[in-house]
């Protein structure tokens, strides 16, 4: 991190409350009654004021969707394509009864949806690589149990990467205010340079990519890099665009995690001391990091199911055997679902965490 955020960074977290260091582990929530059938769900999608609460069932449906979100992938409207793959991939293990026909889909002529579909596997069908950008200028794969395996020096203050469908890379440097794809050797083959101080970079299924700036905002910007859609954040390290088409931001600076639907409006806010990162999970709650050192996961009245204690921390992964995966100052630390360490990798301070 830039020096100068840094110090501001140090100076918030001395005043903010200390971190309790018990940890709650999350009870099992009780089985949902559906009275409604995935199908029904599905034809919601098209509404815009039913759609939030059609994603909203289908995700908590989860394994029982897998087969009408996959007769799905063949609806002749894209957006309802881009929805229903959007849900696949955050369902993860749970959708692999769709790999068959993503895969399909993925080798068909029709490149919008072919791109879609490789997209959607990225998540459905994860190899179990952990990908993490390190300060140090560095893509580091590591395996389950935190041993590196790859790596690829990129200049220094890398604090963001993502492993694409098609193989390469898309990287956040900050200090030198870009957002680039990279091949697996390094190689630039896009890239997006009208930022100030750019921390995160998502690619969407549309083929856009959401950038956060803490000093500009956030953007979303189409592969020839105009501007589409863009949102003022106070001070924002990352942002999640969700498949109801809203997007969760959090706001370092306004001590609150939000999510805004595609006009601007907020529809759901948490108030949490510098808050760095937050990823909504497939039971609709909320995965949420704060720079105090501590991982919550809150459901949508705000209340805390799950919590722990880390190291100052940037970013957490929550993988699909429930596992948490957390980067912050001194490295990577895996848990287990009860809060317990089960490795720590100290390869130095760390932006960003993901499973491929």
């Amino acid at each position: 991190m830039h020096s100068g955020l840094r110090s501001i960074a140090l100076c918030l977290l001395a005043s903010a409350p200390q971190v309790s260091p018990a940890q709650t582990v999350q009870k099992a929530q009780k089985p949902i009654v559906h009275d409604k059938s995935a199908n029904r769900q599905i034809k919601r999608l098209e509404l815009p004021g039913k759609k939030s609460e059609a994603v909203r069932r289908l995700l908590r449906m989860g394994k029982a969707a897998t087969k009408d979100l996959t007769r799905a992938l063949s609806d002749p409207r894209l957006e309802i394509v881009h929805t229903v793959a959007h849900i696949l991939r955050m369902l993860g293990a749970d959708a692999k009864a769709a790999v068959p026909a993503l895969k399909k889909l993925a080798a068909g002529k029709d490149k919008e949806r072919a791109r879609v579909a490789r997209w959607a596997l990225a998540g459905v069908h994860p190899k179990g690589v952990i990908l993490v950008s390190s300060s140090k200028g560095a893509l580091v794969e590591l395996d389950g149990n935190g041993k590196e395996t790859f790596s690829l020096k990129q200049g220094n203050s890398l604090f963001d990467a993502e492993r694409l469908a098609n193989g390469n890379y898309l990287i956040t440097i900050y200090t030198q205010r870009a957002v680039r794809e990279i091949t697996r050797k390094g190689r630039i083959v896009w890239e997006y340079k009208a930022l100030k101080t750019p921390m995160d970079a998502d690619r969407l299924p549309s083929g856009n990519t959401l950038i956060s700036d803490i000093t500009r905002g956030l953007i979303e910007v189409d592969p020839k890099g105009k501007i589409v859609w863009e949102f003022k954040t106070q001070s924002s390290y990352q942002a999640e665009r969700l498949p109801n088409g809203n997007t969760l931001i959090p706001e370092y600076g306004g001590n609150r995690v939000i999510e805004v639907d595609p006009k601007g409006k907020i529809v759901w806010e948490f108030k949490g001391t510098n808050c760095m990162d937050a990823d909504r999970l497939p039971n609709g709650n909320t995965l949420i990091t704060l720079y105090s050192g501590k991982i919550q996961e809150v459901t949508s009245k705000g209340k805390v199911v799950f919590s722990i204690k880390a190291p100052t921390a940037y970013s957490a992964h929550r993988m699909q055997n429930g596992d948490i995966l957390v980067v912050g100052n001194t490295g990577v630390q895996r848990f287990d679902k009860s809060g317990k360490e089960l490795w720590f990798n100290k390869l130095g301070m760390a932006g960003s965490v993901e499973v491929y």
